[in-house]
């Protein structure tokens, strides 16, 4: 590793592949919507809008690769929140790691931690700060 990363930048991986796998979700339904009829879509019967079937075979090749990529980085998310999971637990139980796991795992805002929990926000900040420092006290990283 080029650089000692940051309880931060450790805790953004698995928000930053949630990212990546919304982004390739969304891209693919771009891509079946340009092939679809958008009546076809809505209810459900994919009727094809070209009757080309060259062109036809090439959307449907396209769509299976978007929908292989999309696939790919669902499952990158669903281990880097698995292993990040495993981390927060192995931590000392406390508010801070509930905090965590539902701000870094499950991607709530704070304001959404605050409330799915039923803290105070500022209360939320307080054990946020605690949570990221032992996070790094245990796997050695900056804050």
């Amino acid at each position: 590793m080029l650089y000692q990363m940051t309880v931060k930048t450790y805790l953004a991986a698995a928000n930053d592949a949630r990212r990546k796998y919304r982004l390739f979700a969304e891209e693919y339904k771009q891509a079946e919507a340009e092939i679809y009829s958008p009546a076809a879509i809505r209810y459900g019967v994919k009727v094809k809008q070209t009757p080309n079937n060259d062109r036809t075979i090439d959307n449907v090749e396209r769509l299976q690769k978007l929908k292989a990529r999309e696939l790919a980085a669902f499952l990158e998310y669903i281990d880097a929140a698995q292993r990040l999971e495993d981390e927060i637990l192995a931590l000392p139980y406390s508010v801070a790691t509930e905090i965590l796991i539902e701000r870094y795992v499950n991607g709530a805002t704070l304001q959404q931690a605050a409330r799915a929990l039923n803290i105070s926000y500022r209360y939320l900040l307080n054990q946020h700060g605690k949570g990221l420092k032992l996070f790094a006290e245990k796997y050695g990283l900056d804050l």
